[in-house]
């Protein structure tokens, strides 16, 4: 899973929609001008692989939020995913099925949390975890 698939535990709407709305004030170019925040992808195939792959999520009934697709291949361009979990297990079983190298980052108010998914639950890649900034706050007091 490339670090640009999210999967969200719990309630996930307010997350998913910020996503959305800061996706859609991003500045894309030709990837020369000094402002822009995206480029474009490396060529011809690229693009065109990468709109299949987005096709394929298309087809099979992906909701679209933001003129992107979900798809479980990695896509390795301007494409980002949101996938939902209903635990914190679930979402390790998503992350273990997976057949690429994972890379995961978890942000959490419960430091209990990136414990158990970095030391016995994902089996491959690397876990990085974050504390949120009301959790960072707590800790320096």
């Amino acid at each position: 899973m490339t670090l640009s698939t999210v999967v969200f535990v719990g309630d996930s709407e307010t997350r998913v929609n910020y996503l959305v709305e800061r996706a859609k004030g991003l500045k894309v170019n030709t990837g020369i001008e000094p402002d822009e925040e995206l480029g474009p992808v490396i060529g011809k195939e690229a693009k065109e692989r990468m709109c299949r792959l987005v096709q394929s999520g298309v087809d099979s009934e992906t909701k679209l939020l933001l003129d992107g697709r979900n798809i479980v291949e990695e896509i390795f361009g301007p494409v980002f995913i949101c996938m939902k979990a209903d635990s914190l297990d679930d979402a390790i079983n998503i992350a273990n099925r997976n057949k690429y190298g994972n890379g995961a980052s978890i942000f959490t108010n419960f430091g209990v949390v990136p414990k158990k998914s970095k030391h016995n639950a994902v089996k491959e890649g690397i876990v990085k975890s974050a504390l949120t900034k009301k959790d960072t706050k707590k800790k320096i007091k």
